[in-house]
């Protein structure tokens, strides 16, 4: 009994849960004026984001007989991003027209690396019933220097009625981690 005590107690702030989450995409530093590049409307787009993924990079030394790994480094996975379309497909041009930016179709000529990549992308995971009041901010995950890299392609038919999906790629620099509140032991 104490077990199953000591049990109900450790999930007394309740459990993660994946479908509390919303991404914040600071726009790409690109010209004014190009209204595109308001990027807020993505926020309550975004149904599926990838956490990140971190995995050490090694080397191998050998001493007489012996090898053994060594670390060298660190090696991250590319986010990728899900947003749902609207009729108007704003999501698709948003992020055609950063592409085209980062290396235009007709020229395929790349424009320089601090003119294109946005400073952070945030996902927010929150604790609570769900996103918006009440809800409480668990930890953001924060991408920086960040840029897509991939639009994969979209399957429209007459056999299918289902919500237009967009997906990203994206690569970027490193990412960071806040976690709030208190935890618990």
């Amino acid at each position: 009994m104490k077990d199953l005590e000591k049990f109900r107690t450790s999930l007394n702030g309740g459990l993660a849960r994946a479908n509390l989450m919303d991404v914040v995409i600071q726009p790409p530093l690109l010209s004014s004026k190009e209204d595109v590049f308001d990027a807020e409307f993505l926020t309550f787009r975004c149904e599926n984001a990838d956490l990140p993924g971190k995995s050490i990079t090694t080397n191998e030394r050998k001493d007489y007989v012996v090898s053994s790994k060594h670390p060298s480094g660190l090696a991250f996975t590319d986010l990728t991003l899900t947003f749902v379309c609207s009729s108007s497909m704003k999501e698709r041009i948003f992020f055609d027209k950063w592409m085209e930016k980062i290396v235009g179709t007709g020229e395929l000529k790349s424009e320089y690396y601090d003119k294109f990549i946005s400073p952070k992308i945030d996902v927010n995971l929150y604790t609570g019933d769900s996103v918006g009041e009440g809800a409480i901010k668990s930890a953001t995950f924060t991408y920086h220097k960040i840029f897509p890299i991939a639009i994969s392609e979209q399957d429209v038919n007459w056999g299918n009625n289902q919500i237009l999906k967009l997906t990203i790629g994206f690569s970027y620099e490193y990412w960071s981690v806040q976690y709030f509140g208190k935890s618990k032991k």
